[in-house]
């Protein structure tokens, strides 16, 4: 399974909705699942990002913005191998093209 480096805000964000969560409620232990605990399918967060984002007015907001936006800050903030491991490339001449 591969391993990603999270910013130290977001692990916080994430540790906080772990312990705000109901235990008995979050049986898998999940960040995030659904009112029974079961696993968010893929199609059930699809339509309900693509609702959200068309109330809030972000329609062209996409997983691809995402990724640009953590390629971009990696960029900037750490070198060529650590920046293609993060986003999972084959090899840093892909990174390096982008």
């Amino acid at each position: 399974m591969p391993k990603w480096a999270l910013p130290m805000f977001a692990v916080d964000m994430l540790l906080r909705r772990r312990v705000d969560d109901d235990a008995s409620i979050n049986e898998l232990g999940v960040v995030f699942h659904t009112k029974t605990s079961s696993y968010i399918a893929p199609r059930i967060f699809a339509r309900t990002w693509r609702t959200v984002r068309s109330f809030a007015g972000f329609e062209w907001v996409t997983g691809h913005t995402f990724r640009k936006t953590v390629a971009t800050i990696l960029e900037s903030q750490a070198d060529l191998r650590t920046s293609s491991l993060q986003l999972g490339h084959s090899s840093e001449a892909v990174t390096s093209t982008y």
